[in-house]
């Protein structure tokens, strides 16, 4: 059922976001990901895979990857070859949905920054 519920969300994704939400999702995604399996709770990310690839699985080519992260450079998202590192820990708040959400435990809470 997560698979599916993943699947779903990614198709959605693709057809409904722009480049750069896509990608400031997905980097969300990866930071809960990190943190929910138990790993340090940092504000620096390892790209799992080459850009190339994760431009790919994004539906994008790799200029627009690389042109997505350079705005998110705006929100406060530092790019140094695969590491990603956010200049504060709500740097990808915005990005965040319900499904998100569930993983964050300021979600709609009074000082959450999303809402």
């Amino acid at each position: 059922t997560q698979h599916y519920k993943n699947a779903m969300q990614q198709v959605d994704s693709i057809a409904t976001k722009s480049p750069v939400q896509r990608v400031g999702y997905f980097l969300l995604k990866l930071r809960t990901d990190q943190i929910k399996q138990g790993g340090l709770q940092t504000n620096e990310l390892i790209l799992p895979f080459p850009k190339s690839m994760i431009a790919n699985h994004l539906s994008m080519t790799p200029e627009t990857f690389s042109r997505a992260l350079k705005k998110l450079q705006t929100l406060g998202v530092r790019v140094e070859q695969d590491h990603i590192i956010l200049t504060n820990e709500f740097a990808l708040c915005h990005f965040c949905d319900p499904d998100m959400g569930y993983f964050c435990h300021k979600y709609e809470a009074d000082d959450c920054p999303v809402h």
